[in-house]
């Protein structure tokens, strides 16, 4: 009788066990077949726009759409191809790549060729007032029209408050379409006011030129963009007209920019067929830049840096260093001595990455190192660290500039 319970029983499991394999059979295959059907039905449906050609990604994204709990992405908007392509850029590690959107592009060129849409000033941000300062205010422009002037502080644009909105809101609110109007709120010696200006196309601003005591030049340049040889070359000439052979140019703050204007920019300054730049590929194939323009700089030159002295301006720094024709005062630079191309896309975006190296004429690369300057100055500690707010007594780097072009 037990005999016969144990042969019914094992009847029983293997019954349940063949059924089961049947089940997990039929399952996988099923589930195979769904995802054969999902495939050929996504391939055929997206023919042509796989990011990666083993459909690795296109294949995830088909099934996020059908199962992920959740709100998967809609690709039909360009943002989300954008994050897509910003991924791949930030899998390259490298600090400098970019990737631009159409709008960004857009912008970005505007920039690069020193031209706006607004209103006619060159801001900085005072953190410490948490309102937006005004380094220059442009010839003919908007600003000017409207008795705008360097030193004032906007507070409000379009009756919304920086301190609430942020520098960055307050920027894009200030630009706009050629021809539309914008409200701003600014304060001068204490007094509010409010002026409204139509927004026009014009040149930016990178330069700035002034005399200081004891006849020395003193020319602040505010980054290296298409517009900039042309004003530095305007300020030389009308400082040397006035006499003056004694220069402080001031590069505290300046990012860099394009390699073509600081060389631009190097040649108005030292001899004709100097070498200003050794560039190198990632086959280490060099090519050498040369100074194209017969005018030069006479007299003495000092230079400003500190730590946000970057990229181009650093080239700029190294150049004048190893030719003599400049001594340097402030606080280490930045560190950048790589330069990177723009590559335009299809979709109308652009690709930023590094491609080249780049050292001064005579001395090593600074990439990651920067340059010390030959009298190392601290900003005084009692002092703001935005260098545009200071008055030129309160400026203790400035006056030790002066102190050694006056000996």
């Amino acid at each position: 009788m037990k005999s016969k319970f144990l042969k019914v029983v094992t009847f029983v499991y293997i019954v349940i066990f063949c059924c089961l394999i049947t089940f997990m059979t039929t399952y996988n295959y099923r589930l195979h077949t769904d995802y054969d059907e999902k495939a050929s039905d996504f391939y055929s449906d997206h023919s042509g726009k796989s990011i990666k050609d083993d459909g690795t990604l296109d294949f995830m994204i088909s099934y996020v759409n059908e199962y992920f709990i959740g709100d998967p992405v809609d690709w039909n908007k360009t943002d989300s191809y954008d994050e897509i392509y910003r991924s791949y850029v930030n899998s390259l590690n490298d600090p400098y790549a970019y990737y631009y959107s159409p709008e960004e592009y857009d912008a970005l060129y505007n920039s690069i060729e020193g031209n706006y849409v607004g209103i006619g000033v060159t801001v900085s941000f005072d953190e410490r007032n948490n309102d937006i300062f005004i380094i220059i205010v442009a010839k003919d422009s908007p600003a000017e029209s409207a008795g705008l002037l360097p030193g004032d502080r906007i507070t409000a644009v379009s009756g919304k408050k920086v301190a609430d909105i942020g520098y960055e809101d307050a920027i894009d609110l200030i630009r706009g379409e050629e021809g539309t109007s914008v409200t701003l709120t600014a304060t001068r010696n204490g007094k509010d006011f409010d002026c409204t200006m139509v927004r026009k196309k014009g040149e930016g601003c990178s330069v700035i030129c002034r005399t200081l005591k004891n006849n020395i030049g003193f020319i602040r340049i505010l980054n290296f963009d298409l517009s900039t040889p042309s004003q530095f070359n305007e300020a030389i000439d009308t400082l040397e007209a006035a006499g003056i052979h004694k220069f402080i140019i001031d590069l505290r703050n300046n990012p860099g920019g394009q390699l073509s204007s600081v060389l631009d920019v190097l040649s108005y300054i030292l001899p004709k067929d100097k070498i200003l730049v050794r560039i190198y590929d990632k086959n280490k194939n060099e090519e050498v830049r040369k100074s194209t323009l017969d005018h030069i700089v006479d007299g003495e030159i000092v230079l400003l840096i500190n730590n946000n002295t970057a990229s181009a301006a650093e080239l700029f720094t190294g150049a004048l260093h190893d030719y003599n024709r400049a001594t340097t005062v402030g606080t280490l630079s930045y560190g950048k001595g790589c330069m990177q191309t723009i590559i335009n896309l299809p979709n109308g975006g652009a690709f930023k990455f590094t491609f080249r190296m780049y050292n001064p004429p005579l001395s090593d690369n600074y990439d990651e190192i920067g340059i010390t300057p030959d009298h190392v100055v601290e900003l005084s500690e009692v002092l703001t660290d935005n260098v545009y707010l200071l008055s030129d007594e309160e400026d203790n780097q400035l006056q030790f500039a002066i102190n050694l072009l006056d000996k």
